[in-house]
């Protein structure tokens, strides 16, 4: 699958074994993959980039990283509608439940909530639901 216009993915995790093997897959699928490593990263990766989607972890150099850049890319008119898919293993960490109202709340302004450990085929097929691409497996 190719998707028209190659969209642009930013990976953002600090956790670069998590980067690096869905950056792999999804280039396989046409797409053109960015990554930031760390949450102050994050904001000048999306400036640069434009991207089309964001998968966000939470749990970064502090234990609500990902919480506090969701709203701040929500709050700003740019990126407000940027398709955010959070991806983390907090539920496993912390006992936290999510509850589908949190989604696209003020407190949670994101799309879905996947929990890790997910494949990398998972991943894919989300980003292209919330993208309209076609999902095909290799």
């Amino acid at each position: 699958m190719v998707p028209n216009n190659k969209k642009r993915v930013l990976l953002v995790d600090d956790d670069g074994d998590f980067i690096e093997i869905n950056r792999s897959l999804l280039k396989k699928h046409g797409f053109d993959v960015f990554a930031a490593y760390y949450a102050g990263e994050c904001m000048d990766k999306v400036k640069k980039v434009a991207p089309d989607i964001i998968v966000l972890d939470i749990m970064m150099e502090s234990i609500t990283d990902g919480f506090t850049i969701a709203r701040e890319l929500h709050s700003y008119g740019d990126t407000t509608g940027i398709p955010i898919i959070i991806v983390t293993g907090i539920s496993n960490k912390l006992g936290f439940e999510w509850e589908n109202k949190d989604l696209k709340s003020r407190w949670l302004p994101v799309d879905t909530v996947l929990e890790k450990p997910i494949t990398p085929d998972s991943l894919l097929y989300e980003i292209c639901k919330k993208l309209g691409s076609e999902f095909v497996t290799l």
